[in-house]
């Protein structure tokens, strides 16, 4: 499950577009927004590279 504000706000915060994050992490635009939409749950691989992007720890974005 996604923490929607945590994860969107991290977004926010860099001005990024759900593009950004795509192009930052290498997951596929429309899988991605799946993610972002609740329709997906993330595999680890997604959490870990999303994760990593924004710089942030999965527990602050992702919760299980």
């Amino acid at each position: 499950m996604i923490k929607k504000i945590n994860l969107f706000t991290e977004i926010w915060n860099r001005g990024w577009s759900q593009r950004d994050l795509s192009r930052e992490t290498g997951i596929h635009p429309s899988t991605l927004s799946l993610i972002l939409n609740g329709r997906l749950t993330p595999s680890k691989g997604h959490v870990e590279r999303i994760s990593r992007a924004l710089g942030q720890p999965a527990v602050k974005l992702f919760k299980e």
